[in-house]
């Protein structure tokens, strides 16, 4: 998202700022956005809308348009080859960390957060209380924003589009 936001502005700092305003709104609307394509497609679509918004509200209708390469610089479909390899390094990271999570709050967190199940249906699954299950969610995510600091949002949404 950085270098596809990077070909839009030229300003890494710049780009980094863009592509984390994508993945905070994301974040925000997360409850109510349905993604019909793969998250990797809709998080570098949202990155190439939200550059193109700066560059229209910044620089003007004008400006813009005289801008060298930014209207057509390139978007990352499934098949662009950044794209994959970030997504498999992405699921690779994660798979490292899951596994090193204590058994049952690994068990209980792929139950919640990838198969879906709710706190009361993991309950009953696994012979414990919900309330034991609010507690292993949260160790869960401690773990994970130790592991992935700043980039805990994009790993909980790649783990959402997993289902």
């Amino acid at each position: 998202m950085c270098y596809l936001a990077a070909q839009y502005v030229h300003d890494d700092f710049l780009a980094t700022a863009l592509a984390s305003d994508v993945i905070s709104h994301l974040w925000e609307v997360r409850s109510i956005v349905r993604i019909g394509t793969s998250l990797r497609s809709y998080l570098l679509r949202s990155t190439r809308n939200r550059c193109l918004d700066y560059l229209k509200s910044s620089q003007g209708q004008k400006g813009f348009t005289s801008l060298n390469g930014a209207a057509t610089a390139p978007v990352f479909d499934n098949e662009h080859p950044l794209g994959i390899l970030l997504e498999k390094e992405l699921e690779t990271q994660l798979a490292a960390v899951l596994e090193q999570m204590p058994e049952k709050t690994r068990r209980v967190f792929e139950k919640s957060r990838i198969e879906g199940f709710t706190y009361e249906q993991i309950a009953q699954q696994m012979g414990i209380s919900p309330n034991t299950v609010k507690y292993h969610i949260r160790q869960a995510l401690a773990f994970l924003r130790k592991e992935f600091g700043e980039y805990l949002g994009l790993a909980l949404l790649f783990l959402s589009s997993m289902k």
